[in-house]
């Protein structure tokens, strides 16, 4: 039985106009799952992360704290979640066989960091090549925990 075994979280594949379209790679023994995240799944999430940080007594800061998160590690929840009803969940929503996978690679493209400061924002990108074509997405910061569990599933299909 097909199952997710790992995410790829908030990848964004530009547009000529108007904000990107982001994505969460749920990535199963046979295919790669993109899962199109919406503004409105981004709401309800951090909707609910703050419904529950009241219910839990917590204060504004920490609410919202909770809200940031929930709407970063989103694709977690496609782990619960079987395969069939992650392409169900919205039109956009496509998959890629592991077989038509030759590469996915990942690579930093600049550093943005200021003198003092304690914050420093990694920009970089993944290219998913198949048998169709190649495919480039934008990511913030170098998602190294999701690449070592893409490796797990995918191999030395995964590079970067």
């Amino acid at each position: 039985m097909e199952q997710v075994r790992c995410v790829l979280h908030n990848i964004k594949k530009p547009k000529m106009l108007g904000a990107p379209d982001t994505y969460n790679v749920a990535v199963t023994d046979s295919r790669c799952l993109f899962a199109r995240l919406t503004n409105d799944m981004l709401k309800k999430a951090a909707a609910e992360a703050s419904q529950k940080g009241k219910e839990e007594g917590k204060g504004f800061l920490s609410r919202w704290g909770d809200q940031i998160a929930a709407t970063l590690k989103y694709g977690d929840r496609y782990l619960a979640v079987s395969p069939e009803d992650i392409l169900k969940e919205n039109r956009d929503n496509f998959a890629i066989d592991h077989r038509d996978i030759k590469s996915i690679s990942f690579h930093e493209k600049r550093r943005a960091e200021e003198a003092g400061k304690i914050i420093r924002r990694i920009y970089g990108e993944v290219t998913f090549e198949t048998t169709r074509g190649r495919t480039t997405y934008q990511v913030d910061g170098m998602p190294v925990d999701d690449i070592a569990s893409m490796r797990k599933v995918l191999g030395d299909k995964v590079r970067g």
